[in-house]
């Protein structure tokens, strides 16, 4: 237990999941189709009184800007903007930078810590950054299912230190295209985002790995679906560990490289065809 709890991997666990969240949000925030998604599940049209197109327009120009490369000023196609409400997207950006920057460093600090963990022979920090991984969408998500609009609110006033982000649509008519709902969206695929990137990785490897086995002569363990992730060569070795402590003459850790290698290609492929679509 004191091995589980010592500081390194407590803080190599808070790195993980720092990794994880940032990644999270940066991706939902970059994710447009979401937007085109909402555009007409919420008719943004006709509240806005804006045609989609000008609409779409209005709002890439808005997401190009966010980026960490984005251009250093903002303006609209066809939206006027007040002073305020500038000095609130440079603030918005500045919490795009953080994520983005965030999620770069959290994932060296955690790539060199894996690497340290894997040579020292103990992975404790996964199940730390499992619980902490499961526990903050699950308790995040129950607040946000009772009361959106006070996390709203609460989240603006902590981020940042003024009310500009209450906006006037007679001066400020982006937020007639921005509805609350979009942003609760949002909410909901990040915290989705995280649960099911540490959860659905091992579950899915595991249930694809057994209906493999209906159709196979030849069965495959179930555990070695588990080690199909991205995080080399930790999940093969721990799908190892966890079969001999079963049976001692489970020798899995080949086989288990090979889903785990496989796990690393299909993240690669994942991540070009995210960036894709965010671009």
């Amino acid at each position: 237990m004191k091995k589980l709890f010592s500081p390194l991997n407590l803080v190599l666990a808070l790195a993980l999941t720092l990794f994880i969240i940032a990644a999270a949000v940066v991706v939902t925030l970059n994710f447009r189709p979401l937007y085109y998604l909402d555009v007409d599940l919420l008719n943004i049209p006709a509240s806005s009184g804006l045609p989609k197109d000008e609409i779409l327009a209005n709002y890439n120009v808005l997401i190009d800007y966010n980026s960490l490369f984005g251009p250093q000023t903002l303006e609209f196609p066809t939206l006027a903007m007040s002073e305020t409400g500038r000095i609130h997207f440079e603030e918005v950006k500045n919490v795009f930078v953080f994520f983005e920057l965030l999620a770069l460093v959290s994932g060296l600090l955690s790539a060199a810590g894996i690497v340290y963990r894997h040579f020292r022979k103990n992975p404790g920090y996964l199940l730390l950054t499992g619980i902490l991984t499961v526990a903050l969408p699950v308790v995040l998500g129950i607040l946000i299912a009772l009361n959106w609009q006070t996390v709203f609110v609460l989240f603006h006033r902590i981020v940042f230190n003024n009310d500009y982000w209450i906006f006037d649509a007679a001066t400020d008519p982006v937020i007639t295209i921005l509805p609350d709902a979009f942003f609760m969206h949002c909410a909901l695929l990040i915290l989705a985002l995280g649960l099911i990137a540490f959860v659905f990785d091992t579950f899915g490897g595991v249930l694809f790995a057994k209906v493999l086995n209906l159709f196979v002569r030849k069965k495959v363990n179930p555990m070695i679906g588990a080690a199909g992730i991205s995080a080399f060569p930790m999940s093969a070795r721990i799908i190892q560990k966890m079969g001999q402590k079963e049976d001692p003459q489970n020798f899995l850790l080949m086989h288990a490289v090979g889903a785990n290698v496989s796990g690393q290609i299909a993240s690669v492929i994942a991540g070009g065809i995210i960036l894709n679509l965010i671009h």
